[in-house]
């Protein structure tokens, strides 16, 4: 399912950037075989959320395309920005994981020396 929304969402955003003013409408909304899609609105939903689109502030049910939405047309289209946005998790996930394991064995380290502080505390105290 999330596949052909990706596809879906290629295929609009391609069609907002070489339209007019890059704006359409929702009965120019297109399914992979280049047919008008009936779930339009819930597309336009989906790429407003991700900020791909705007509603027009002149025309009912047309949208525009995002300074964000063109950058993503303009260095390779929908499927690379995915594609660079999972090398780069991917990356991020490489690098936090040494940190995370590296900080988990620390806190017993100094969990056992406030430990130890706090029974010679203690252990004076009572003398």
């Amino acid at each position: 399912m999330i596949d052909l929304i990706n596809q879906l969402i290629a295929i609009n955003l391609q069609l907002f950037h070489t339209a007019e003013h890059n704006q359409l409408k929702l009965k120019d909304f297109r399914d992979c075989e280049g047919r008008q899609i009936s779930g339009a609105k819930l597309l336009a939903d989906i790429m407003l959320n991700k900020e791909l689109i705007q509603p027009s502030a002149t025309e009912k049910n047309t949208y525009q395309l995002t300074e964000f939405g063109y950058n993503i047309c303009l260095f390779g289209g929908w499927e690379k920005h995915l594609e660079n946005e999972s090398k780069l998790q991917a990356v991020i996930d490489e690098h936090t994981v040494p940190i995370v394991s590296k900080t988990s064995k620390e806190i017993p380290t100094i969990i056992l020396s406030v430990i130890a502080i706090v029974v010679i505390i203690l252990t004076l105290c009572t003398l």
